[in-house]
C-alpha cells in the first residue's frame, strides 16, 4: 500500500495546495473540511454545474472514496469506478444535506487529481476541534490507512479580526478550539500509529503572528504562538521515535480567508510592508510543507517562516 497522509482544512487555500502536492508525491490522502459540499445542486442524473458524476455501485473496487462525517455515523460513501472519469462526487445522503448535493470544487479537484494518479482519496466533513469527530474519522480510515501514515499536516484554522475586548467568549473559545486544540487533537490521534512505525512527519501550519503578535488578532496570535510551543515540545518527545515535528509559519497568503477579512485598502498597506512586495501564493506554502516530508527527521522542532522577509 502507498504511504498515506492526512491534511486538515484542505478544501481551499494552503491545505488544498498541500494535498495536491502530496498527491504529486504519490501519497494516498485523506482530508478534512468543515464544508465539503458546494452551494450547487445536482440534477437527478448527478450532473451539476461542475459537470460531475459519481458512481452509485458499491460492489466494485473503490479507487476514490469521499466520505461525509458530521460527528454521526457515516452518511454515505461516494466512489469512482476505475474505468470512469471522476469530475466531482455527488450524492443524496437523505439526512441533513440537500438532495443530490455536490462536493465543492476544491474537494472535487483533489478527487480528480487522485483519480488521475491512481491514488486513493478520502474527504471527511467535521470539526478538528471535536476530538470525537476526528476519532471517528481515524476509525473510518481504518488500520490499512493509518498503519501507513507518514504525514500529518495540521492546517485547519479560523481567524478573527477585531479588538480583543469586542470578541465574545464563544468566539474566543471557537478560535482556540480550532487553531490550537484541533492541532493537538489530530496529533494525539495520529502519533501512536507513527510511533509504531518509528517514522513520520508532523507539520503544523502556524503564522508569523504567532512569533510577533498582531494588533486586532490577539487570540489568533496566541493560538498560533501555542502551536509553535506545542511543536517544539512534541518534537522533543517524538525525536527518539524518528518522527519529525515542525511548523511552517507563513506571512500573508493570498487565500479566500484573508480576502474575506481584509479590505482592498488593508491589502495594499500589507503589500507595502512586505519586502517581496506581494502576498505568498498557497502553492508556495504547499511546496515548502511537501518538501519537509522529504527532509531528514533530524530536522525537527523548527518554526520555518515563509513570509517574504516581512518579520
Amino acid at each position: 500500500m502507498n504511504k498515506t497522509a492526512i491534511v486538515t482544512g484542505a478544501s481551499r487555500g494552503i491545505g488544498h495546495a498541500v494535498a495536491l502536492a502530496l498527491l504529486d508525491k504519490g501519497y494516498d490522502v485523506a482530508v478534512t473540511s468543515r464544508h465539503i459540499y458546494a452551494p450547487v445542486l445536482c440534477d437527478a442524473e448527478g450532473d451539476s454545474e461542475l459537470d460531475g458524476k459519481a458512481s452509485a455501485d458499491s460492489s466494485s473496487e473503490l479507487d476514490v472514496k469521499v466520505s461525509a462525517d458530521s460527528g454521526s455515523e457515516l452518511d454515505a460513501t461516494v466512489s469512482a469506478d476505475s474505468g470512469a472519469e471522476l469530475e466531482s462526487a455527488c450524492y443524496n445522503s437523505g439526512i441533513s444535506e440537500p438532495a443530490n448535493a455536490c462536493y465543492n470544487s476544491g474537494i472535487s479537484e483533489l478527487a480528480n487529481a487522485a483519480k488521475a494518479r491512481g491514488l486513493n482519496f478520502y474527504a471527511f466533513e467535521g470539526d478538528v476541534g471535536s476530538y470525537e469527530s476526528m476519532k471517528q474519522m481515524i476509525d473510518k480510515l481504518g488500520e490499512a490507512f493509518m498503519n501507513n501514515l507518514e504525514v500529518l499536516v495540521n492546517n485547519a484554522g479560523i481567524a478573527h479580526i477585531g479588538l480583543f475586548t469586542d470578541m465574545k467568549p464563544d468566539e474566543i473559545e471557537a478560535l482556540l478550539r480550532t487553531d490550537l486544540l484541533g492541532t493537538m487533537n489530530m496529533c494525539h490521534l495520529a502519533v501512536p500509529f507513527m510511533v509504531k512505525r518509528k517514522s513520520g512527519h508532523i507539520i503544523n501550519v502556524s503564522s508569523m503572528w504567532g512569533q510577533v503578535g498582531a494588533s486586532c488578532e490577539a487570540v489568533y496570535s496566541a493560538a498560533k504562538g501555542g502551536v509553535d510551543a506545542f511543536t517544539k515540545a512534541l518534537a522533543k518527545e517524538l525525536a527518539p521515535s524518528n518522527i519529525a515535528v515542525n511548523a511552517v509559519s507563513p506571512g500573508v497568503v493570498d487565500t479566500e480567508m484573508n480576502r474575506s477579512h481584509l479590505s482592498s485598502e488593508d491589502m495594499e498597506v500589507l503589500v507595502e510592508e512586505i519586502p517581496a512586495n506581494r502576498f505568498a501564493e498557497p502553492s508556495e506554502i504547499g511546496a515548502v510543507i511537501a518538501g519537509l516530508t522529504e527532509m531528514t527527521p533530524y530536522l525537527t522542532g523548527q518554526i520555518i517562516r515563509v513570509d517574504g522577509g516581512m518579520v
